[in-house]
């Protein structure tokens, strides 16, 4: 099982990093990366 499954990064999930909320935009599972967006659109 890989770490994206794991914590559920998938397209539109949100997740909170240092007290600040993001939305996950696309993931790249193949290159272990995860494009977040801050509701603002600040990437």
């Amino acid at each position: 099982m890989n770490a994206l499954a794991t914590l559920g990064l998938s397209p539109g999930a949100g997740i909170v990093l240092n007290d600040v909320e993001w939305r996950v935009e696309r993931q790249e599972p193949h290159l272990g990366r995860v494009q977040l967006v801050r509701p603002d659109g600040g990437r």
